[in-house]
């Protein structure tokens, strides 16, 4: 899938179904070994991975792992891959993210959550009053729904930014309902947790490398910064793996699309993870540095690209 770079003023519309690009004259940007998520996907079990792939465990109870959460519309299952602490904990980072600056945009774009018996349809706009920072609760039909998400520089090791530094280029801003709404004549951004966020994206792409590649086609470099508990931490120290491209594109048909490469820095060969999530509301692009290959790692990986490539159009987007 190619995405065109959004043109200056011109609005963000969803193209056809079946057309995968909205034509402009800009440059494009296309996923190497792309992998699509579907609006309406169903419930596929990808593969059995019998240890957890972020702790590495095998002599405890193992439970399946949804790399790329069922809060954002995924149903696409890994077997026997992530073991109960480390589950307790992906799941909090998903619910910080998912539950706050994500939850209503998820519910205006229609993708499945769990009802809850209290406020179920109630949800949370941000005030700004003179006594500080308040929420307030609302219906769908009043509330003043904005699709709020970072956008990144690229990661740290790519640039030689040094660590520490953070990669934060502005904000994707995009207005989901009409304004005005007659009972917000003002109202604030969702806030969004930089960590979290950068943990999510993590927790997306080590999945998903592993996935394609398995437990042993490279050398993970996320699970530390998956399962870290920063509590209020504002090192930046993951933007040395975690970044994104600053450019504005235009949406896709995709509800998310995932690839993989690979960047060669001083003799060491990485694999990065390209993600785009909700892109059919033409969201930013995120990269990570997933992991490093070892000459026979990269060789197996190279071979697996190039028999993608010769297969391309028949198994295209499917995983190995």
């Amino acid at each position: 899938m190619r995405f065109q770079p959004q043109e200056d003023g011109t609005p963000v519309v969803p193209p056809p179904p079946g057309t995968p690009t909205v034509p402009v004259s800009l440059a494009v940007v296309e996923f190497p070994n792309e992998f699509l998520i579907g609006p309406n996907d169903p419930r596929q079990e990808l593969k059995t991975i019998g240890s957890c792939i972020y702790c590495g465990a095998t002599d405890e109870p193992l439970s399946e792992e949804h790399f790329v959460s069922k809060g954002l519309g995924s149903r696409l299952v890994l077997l026997k891959a992530s073991c109960q602490q480390c589950a307790t904990k992906t799941s909090a980072v998903e619910r910080m993210v998912l539950h706050q600056s994500l939850l209503v945009p998820r519910v205006r774009m229609g993708i499945r959550r769990k009802k809850r018996k209290r406020n179920e349809n109630l949800f949370p706009v941000p005030i700004n009053r003179t006594d500080g920072r308040n929420i307030v609760h609302t219906t769908l039909d009043n509330h003043p729904s904005v699709l709020f998400m970072p956008i990144f520089n690229a990661p740290g090791l790519t640039i030689d930014r040094p660590i520490g530094a953070h990669g934060i280029q502005g904000a994707h801003l995009q207005m989901l309902t009409e304004l005005p709404k007659p009972e917000f004549s003002e109202f604030a951004s969702p806030s969004v947790d930089t960590a979290a966020f950068c943990q999510l994206l993590a927790k997306i792409a080590h999945g998903f490398a592993v996935l394609e590649l398995g437990n042993d086609g490279f050398k993970p470099l996320l699970p530390d910064i998956i399962l870290k508990d920063y509590g209020g931490d504002n090192s930046f120290s993951w933007f040395h793996l975690i970044g994104g491209d600053p450019r504005s594109l235009a949406p896709s048909d995709a509800l998310h699309v995932l690839g993989w490469g690979f960047f060669e820095k001083d003799g060491t060969e990485y694999l990065i993870v390209t993600l785009r999530l909700l892109a059919n509301a033409g969201t930013p692009i995120y990269y990570a540095v997933a992991g490093m290959f070892s000459p026979e790692q990269s060789a197996k990986a190279h071979a697996l690209e190039e028999a993608r490539a010769r297969a391309r159009g028949t198994t295209h987007g499917q995983p190995c």
